[in-house]
């Protein structure tokens, strides 16, 4: 992928509070209407929501809307989720997440999409009611450069892992092990029952680094000069990058995570 690296290394565009802040996202998900499952994220960058609707055996309608977002172009990307329609219910993400390509596509709202299609195939059989998870990843520690990632499924605690560059600290069993490239795959191994909260934090860490970025400095920048990569996403796309500018959307939640979702109704 082309990506400009320059504005990562330039102090000018790095977020002079970094380094003693926290990045928050959560999601709600509702399946407790007969054929339909509703979801909704949050985060420092990002707000939305999604409907999706089913016969029981795959998916019949997907609708969505933007609240926030990072990209002049990101509205665009509502004209592709009905992509997830004909995809069949199911317990197994790693299928879901292949039935259609996240690069032509909004990423955050393809991955939404996956999530419900499996709550969706979960309340089938009763289990499901209304899930908010609840991710938090602090920014590195000044000293030692560790950062703590968590994730809550309904206020409980499911992760509470340690990482730096990259890589686990803690837990222990796991220390080395990658948090990006390879991380699904040893998760898929060695965690397999929790696979979805895996991906959840994963993706919620990964979204956590644009902490380091000034956006206010950013806007009106383009997505490849902003240090946005190349054929990721749909706003990134080259048919669309040169239209594709930042614009102001970021927040801080670091200390009122109860703002998170106020515009969510279910």
């Amino acid at each position: 992928m082309n990506v400009k690296k320059e504005v990562y290394r330039d102090p000018k565009y790095l977020d002079p509070t970094y380094g003693s802040g926290c990045f928050r996202r959560h999601i709600r998900i509702s399946a407790v209407v007969s054929g339909e499952v509703r979801g909704a994220l949050e985060d420092d960058c990002h707000a939305f929501e999604v409907c999706l609707r089913h016969d029981g055996h795959q998916v019949t309608d997907v609708q969505a809307r933007w609240l926030r977002y990072p990209t002049t172009t990101c509205p665009g990307s509502l004209e592709v989720v009905t992509s997830m329609v004909g995809c069949p219910l199911s317990d197994d993400l790693l299928v879901i997440k292949r039935y259609t390509s996240a690069a032509t596509q909004c990423t955050h709202l393809h991955d939404m999409m996956c999530l419900l299609v499996v709550h969706a195939y979960l309340s089938l059989s009763g289990d499901e009611t209304v899930t908010e998870y609840q991710v938090a990843v602090s920014d590195p520690d000044p000293q030692t450069q560790q950062q703590r990632l968590i994730l809550k499924v309904n206020q409980d605690v499911v992760f509470d892992w340690l990482i730096r560059d990259w890589r686990l600290v803690t837990p222990q069993a796991f220390a080395g092990l990658p948090i990006m490239k390879g991380f699904m795959g040893w998760v898929t191994k060695r965690l397999p029952e929790q696979l979805v909260h895996a991906f959840i934090l994963q993706m919620g860490y990964f979204v956590s680094t644009s902490r380091r970025l000034n956006f206010p400095l950013m806007v009106g920048m383009q997505v490849q000069d902003a240090g946005h990569p190349i054929n990721a996403c749909y706003a990134s796309l080259p048919e669309r990058a040169v239209d594709s500018f930042k614009v102001d959307h970021k927040r801080n939640f670091k200390d009122c995570p109860e703002q998170l979702l106020r515009f969510v109704d279910f």
